[in-house]
């Protein structure tokens, strides 16, 4: 049985003690530690664990990651930061030459600085761990 409180963090803590059958009992009780210990240093106001979730709104791989943390919206607090898009610059000598339209795809900087990849979805609890796809 896992020691949390949190339904969404039992199930991963099952399913991680399943994975790890071959470790120890110290080991596994560690494992159920160190879970625990990132749930309560993550958590919100509300005392459910606080997350950025970066995300664009055209990645189907974001999209399955937005259905997963609404689906758990009672256990967990998460802020969207629209990490992916298009923005329109001022055209350089060379693309007035070639009448290139002149959109350049950006990613957000705090993407850049969790994610060096650039790449969403992207989940940073307050602990500033980074899980990625």
């Amino acid at each position: 049985q896992p020691h949390t409180s949190y339904p969404i963090m039992a199930s991963q803590t099952l399913s991680r003690i399943h994975l790890s059958k071959s470790l120890t009992p110290l080991a596994s009780r560690a494992l159920s530690t160190s879970i625990e210990n990132a749930i309560s240093t993550s958590k919100s106001s509300s005392g459910n664990p606080k997350l950025t979730y970066y995300s664009a709104w055209f990645c189907p791989f974001a999209h399955r990651t937005t259905l997963a943390l609404e689906r758990h919206k009672g256990h967990v607090t998460y802020e969207w930061v629209e990490a992916l898009g298009w923005e329109k610059r001022a055209k350089t000598k060379e693309e007035i030459a070639t009448k290139h339209e002149n959109w350049y795809h950006f990613k957000h900087p705090d993407l850049m600085k969790h994610n060096p990849l650039g790449m969403v979805p992207t989940i940073v609890d307050g602990s500033q761990n980074v899980i990625t796809e």
